[in-house]
C-alpha cells in the first residue's frame, strides 16, 4: 500500500514536471492563443556554413548520379552495337548454310569477297564491310573437318577500330 502511494506521488511529481515545461513554453511563445510571431522571430536563419554544406552534397550527390547515367549510356551503346554484330553475322551464317559454297581442305581466312576465288556472300561488300552496317567488317574463317564434307565455319564481325565486337561458330556441310 505504501509502494502504491509512493507510486502515485513520483506520477504526480513527473506531471507537474511536463506541465511545469509546457507553461514555460507557452510563456516564450507568447501564449495559447497568440500566433508563434516571438518563437520564430528568435530563429535568424540559415548560416553560411550550413548553405556551403548543402551544396556540397549537392554536388556529389549530383556527380554520382551523373556518372551513372553516363555508363548506362555507354553500356547501352555497347550492347546495341553487339546485337547488331551478332544479327550480321547470323544473317552470313544462313546464307551459308542455304547455299553451301565449296572451301580449300585446311584452314583458310578471307577478309575479302564476291571475287574470283572468295566467297560469294551477298551481305557484304568485296572489302568485308557489311552492306547494312559500314562500321563492321567480316573476317570468316573456313576449317575442313578430315574426311567429310563439313566444314567449320568461324564468323567474326569486326569493328571500324580494329576490335572483334562478335564471334559466330557454325558447320556448313557440302555435298560433293
Amino acid at each position: 500500500m505504501w509502494i502504491l502511494l509512493f507510486y502515485n506521488k513520483m506520477q504526480r511529481s513527473r506531471i507537474r514536471n511536463v506541465l511545469n515545461q509546457c507553461e514555460d513554453f507557452v510563456k516564450e511563445v507568447g501564449g495559447w492563443g497568440k500566433s508563434m510571431k516571438n518563437w520564430y522571430k528568435k530563429e535568424k536563419g540559415i548560416t553560411l556554413v550550413e548553405i556551403i554544406v548543402s551544396i556540397a552534397l549537392l554536388t556529389i550527390v549530383l556527380t554520382i548520379f551523373a556518372s551513372f547515367l553516363t555508363q548506362s549510356t555507354l553500356f547501352t551503346k555497347k550492347n546495341e552495337e553487339g546485337i547488331i554484330a551478332v544479327n550480321l553475322a547470323r544473317l552470313v551464317l544462313d546464307e551459308l548454310k542455304q547455299y553451301p559454297q565449296s572451301f580449300p581442305d585446311g584452314e583458310v581466312v578471307y577478309e575479302t569477297f564476291n571475287i574470283e576465288g572468295k566467297p560469294n556472300i551477298t551481305a557484304v561488300n568485296e572489302d568485308g564491310t557489311f552492306k547494312q552496317s559500314n562500321q563492321h567488317k567480316l573476317r570468316l574463317t573456313v576449317t575442313s573437318v578430315v574426311e567429310t564434307d563439313t566444314f567449320q565455319v568461324k564468323l567474326e564481325v569486326i569493328s571500324n577500330d580494329g576490335e572483334t565486337v562478335t564471334e559466330t561458330y557454325g558447320l556448313i556441310e557440302v555435298s560433293p
